[in-house]
Formats: structure tokens, sequence, C-alpha cells
């Protein structure tokens, strides 16, 4: 088993690993890198960043929040942000009262071609459930909504929306879930006109199991591919990849992956060929180790390949983009940990970042990446902080701006180390900056945190390239070094702090 996960290592996650820090902050090539974390006040309550979107003059993140603790009764939010990350604002969406709302698990808001953006909400309470459709424009705004589906408790129905995309006539598709009393749940298939208004539905599923779609995407001949999860008991059974016509009827259904998880994407390519992202477990493992696995599909559903990478205990994926080049990127959880990991066409791995707090026991979960407009890319999710963290019971909304290598920092890829933490940031102090002669470094860790072996500071130059390291002492939970810099040339360098295994905090360092 060591051994086969090693393999699984070396194949899916080869890489330097990312750097995610509180409030971080970076100028790089004229654009600007950050990771800022939104819903602080959710301590011990629900913040979830379900999609993030750019606009003109900077970001748009969906997400939701526990409104009140302990009642598990979730908003659905919108936080605006500068192009620097700076929090502009924030606007919550009015539900009936006391009902739940939720965007959808993966990616669940779509950019509209004519402007402005449309999410499906699914808002509930008990058996009283409806889905709904709002769209916002660019200040996050939300400028209209419709109901698409009702069910009062008499009904004995309950639905949820997962995902919803545009399609070419100007109107919308969405997938989801559809279940009613004493009947299998199955995947259900909702295409909307440009109004948001219900044209029809389909249902989708076998006998005695339940099925789940997740991701949805329109094929090239108008027609449409969903993938999710189906369930043969409590836990998920297997992955499913269906295609249908254009007015919903299946033509067939591929179920793939043994164990599959709960999350997945799906996207089509101009040449007519699919690609899925899911997980998958052999037989033969233990129950809850799984690898990732991004497959691509002919028309008829045939595997074309199949690469499988990043085998450890619960691995989930999440979502994917295609890139211009056809090269994929892609977010993850591995580990309990953040993944962002970027694979050509053929979806062998090119570079992985991982993201965590210090001294992690929770969990960081990414659950959209998208293509920045300078090429870089942007990450959101949630990160639950548990005991051993710095802040036990905090859960917050993340949202990290990268440069095309992934990194938040500069240089991250010529770093040297296998694990980078996100949180200690905070407690960095560089001093003074700019500086002449001498830069002293001091980070204070949390109560109880400690470093792994040999601390040392690391200075990269604007080409990412190592000009000086030095140790760097230990008293009690502080870190101190006092750097000679006097003779490195005039200019900007980006200080990088680690120990024997991780990157602990950085910062941008001007020598004059």
């Amino acid at each position: 088993m060591a051994n086969q996960a090693e393999r699984s290592l070396r194949k899916g996650s080869q890489a330097i690993l990312l750097v995610l820090a509180l409030s971080f902050k970076f100028h790089l090539n004229a654009q600007d890198t950050f990771l800022v974390q939104l819903a602080m006040e959710q301590a011990g309550w629900d913040a979830t960043a379900k999609s993030v979107r750019e606009v003109s003059d900077g970001f748009l993140v969906f997400g939701e929040i526990e409104w009140q603790a302990g009642t598990d009764a979730r908003r659905c939010v919108v936080y605006r942000l500068s192009a620097d990350g700076s929090l502009v604002g924030a606007t919550t969406l009015n539900v009936p009262n006391g009902h739940r709302s939720f965007f959808g698990k993966v990616d669940p808001v779509a950019q509209i071609d004519t402007g402005g953006f449309i999410a499906s909400v699914t808002q509930y309470w008990g058996p009283d459930q409806r889905i709904m459709t709002y769209r916002f424009n660019e200040l996050g705004d939300s400028v209209g909504f419709s109901q698409v589906l009702a069910f009062t408790p008499q009904d004995s129905v309950g639905v949820w929306c997962q995902q919803i995309r545009p399609t070419e006539d100007g109107g919308f598709i969405a997938c989801g879930s559809h279940y009613e009393e004493d009947a299998d749940q199955q995947s259900i298939l909702l295409k909307l006109d440009a109004t948001g208004s219900l044209q029809w539905t389909r249902t989708y599923g076998l006998t005695a199991e339940y099925d789940e779609a997740i991701g949805v995407a329109q094929y090239v001949d108008g027609g449409y591919v969903l993938t999710g999860s189906a369930y043969g008991g409590w836990l998920p059974d297997k992955n499913f990849l269906i295609r249908t016509d254009s007015v919903g009827e299946q033509m067939w259904r591929k179920d793939f992956g043994v164990d599959g998880g709960v999350f997945g994407a799906v996207r089509v390519l101009t040449d007519g060929t699919i690609v899925t992202w899911s997980d998958y477990q052999d037989e033969v493992w233990l129950d809850d180790w799984k690898e990732l696995m991004l497959t691509k599909w002919n028309s008829e559903g045939q595997v074309l390949w199949q690469n499988h990478m990043a085998y450890w205990q619960n691995s989930m994926s999440f979502d994917f983009e295609v890139l211009p080049d056809q090269s994929f990127i892609t977010c993850a959880s591995f580990a309990w940990k953040g993944l962002l990991m970027k694979l050509d066409a053929q979806g062998d791995s090119l570079w992985g970042r991982r993201l965590a707090v210090f001294d992690h026991l929770g969990g960081t979960y990414p659950y959209d990446v998208e293509l920045a407009t300078d090429g870089g890319y942007l990450l959101c999710g949630e990160a639950r902080q548990t005991i051993g963290d710095p802040m036990p019971g905090l859960e917050t909304i993340w949202l990290a701006k990268t440069d095309s290598l992934g990194c938040v920092v500069p240089g991250c890829q010529n770093v040297g180390v296998q694990e980078y933490v996100m949180d200690l940031q905070q407690l960095l102090r560089v001093s003074p900056n700019p500086a002449r002669e001498v830069v002293h470094i001091v980070l204070d860790l949390p109560e109880g945190g400690a470093v792994e072996g040999r601390a040392s500071v690391r200075f990269l130059d604007a080409c990412g390239r190592l000009v000086l390291e030095e140790d760097v002492r230990q008293n009690l939970n502080t870190l101190r070094a006092s750097i000679e810099v006097s003779a490195l040339p005039a200019g900007t360098y980006y200080l990088h702090l680690r120990d024997a295994k991780r990157w602990l905090a950085g910062s941008k360092v001007v020598v004059e």
C-alpha cells in the first residue's frame, strides 16, 4: 500500500506546493496576487465560498454563511472585492422566514453572455422546497429572480439544484437531484428559457440506487452531458456520465470509479470529446483511500485516456477548467488540504500547490478555480480549523489570486519544500522595509505551535533565483533573524521563511 501511495504521489503531485497567507498581497508584473479571508466572525459556524468571478474592477465571491449560530439557517451571500483583494461590500439574499438557501456544490454560478451572472438557489424548510434563479450585476447586486419549481409538505417531493450553465439558445440548463416519498432519488435535468422559466425536466437513475447530478454542460450537437454520484447504500458507489439529446432523452450512461465521491465536474471540448474530473477507489484499498481521476471520453462514452493521481485519504475532486492550450487547471482536496494542480492536454501533472493551516487537523476545500484575465488563477473555498490549529472552531471563506505558476508569493516553485501553510503571514514582522543594510525578521508562532527541524530564511530575486539564505534562531514560540542585505543590488526581493518541511511565511522586501 505504501509503495502504491508513493507512486501515485510522484505521478500526480510532483510539485512544489502553494503558499496562501492571510491578507497576503503582492504586486507582480503589474498584476496583484493575494489571499484574503472573509466571514471571519463565523467562528464555529459554516462559511463556504462556491464560485468566484472576475469583473471589470475586481471580483465577486458567491458563498454561504450560517446566519444564526447553531440554527443551520444558511444564507447565500455575494462578496465584492477590489482588484487587490480588498473587501468592498457584501449582499445577503433574502429568503422566506426560516428557510435555508444554497447555491450548489461545485462552482454553481454561471456568467451570462449579455452581462452579469445567474445562479440557481435551493431554498428549503423541511419538506417545503423550491428552486429559484437569481441574476446579479457586476456589483454583485441581485437584479431579478424567478421561481423554477416549488413543492409543499403535501407533495412529499424534494429537489436540489447543484449547477446551472448557459445554453446556445440564450437559455440555461441546470442539474441536481429529485426524490419522492418511498422512491429512489434520481438525478434531474432542468431546461430554462432566457427568462429563467422552466421549459422541461428529465430525471435519470437506476433501480435501487440514489443518483445525484453535480455538474452539467451543453454538448456540441445541442444535447447535454451530466456527471454525478450514484449511491447503492449510504455511501456513494460510483460516478456516472450521462449524455442526452437536445430534449433531455438519455442516449447513454457510463458508470465509472469505485466508491465515487460526492463532487465532480464535466466539460465538453470543441472536438466533441468530454472530460470528467472525479475521484476513484480501487476495490482493494482501505475504505477512505482514493485517487483523483481525470478522464477523457469520446462521443459514444468510450474512455480515450484516464489518469489517476494524488492517492491519499479523503481525496475529493471539485472544479476544473480547460485552458486555451487544451491543458487543465484543477482544484481538489488532498489529505484534508487544498490542492491546485496544472495538468497538460493528456492529463499528466505539470505542477501542484497544496494549501493548509499551521499544525493543520481541519480541512481546506477549494470549490472553484478560474483562469484570470492576466493568465493567473482564481481559487475560492472554505477553511475549517479544529483542535490543534491556531484558531479552533474557525470556519472562513477564502479567495486566492495567484500568478500563472499558482504562486501567491513569487518564486514559490523555487522554495524547495514539500508543504506550505496559509495562516502565519499575519504574524510575520519584517523591518525596516525598504532596507539598506539589515532586515530584521520576527515570526510569532501560535501557542503550542512548533517548527520542524532547522528554520531558515531565503531571499529570491525578481527572477526567482536564490541570492541569500541564513538560519533563523528560535526562542520558545518566536523565530528571529537579522539579515545583512547591504551587499545585494538595489531592487525587489522575495523573502521566504521555512522550516525543514514547510514554508511558514514570506514578504516582499525592497533593498535600496
